[in-house]
């Protein structure tokens, strides 16, 4: 049976089917009336212009690329100091309460010194 579309919902429709994407409305008569409510809505929102040109990023291989480029992520160790601990074994540790603004402090300024915002 073909699917009837309201007026609204053949605009979406039109713009799918130009955008190659009117695969999307394959299942649609299998929907509720709300969920294809729902689904339409979100269809009228959705950039396909941007939706296309991220498939053609996608399905387009790099033409300038060479393995030469790759570079390692940079690696910051940040120091291990742990100021606020009143009781400490090589696998654990204990934090009393009177102790935490003590351990916030310590973590502000290992943040500071590595340039990683916090809020």
């Amino acid at each position: 049976m073909a699917t009837q579309f309201t007026e609204p919902e053949q605009d979406v429709t039109a713009r799918l089917r130009e955008h190659g994407q009117d695969h999307v409305l394959r299942w649609v008569n299998e929907l509720s009336d709300e969920d294809r409510a729902a689904l339409m809505a979100q269809l009228a929102d959705v950039n396909l212009g941007e939706v296309r040109g991220f498939t053609r990023m996608i399905n387009t291989p790099p033409t300038d690329f060479t393995f030469a480029d790759i570079r390692p992520a940079r690696v910051e160790r940040l120091p291990l100091r742990e100021p606020h601990m009143q009781a400490a074994g090589q696998f654990k540790g204990f934090t009393g309460p009177d102790m935490f603004a003590k351990a916030v402090n310590a973590l502000k300024s290992m943040c500071d010194a590595s340039d990683i915002q916090y809020g």
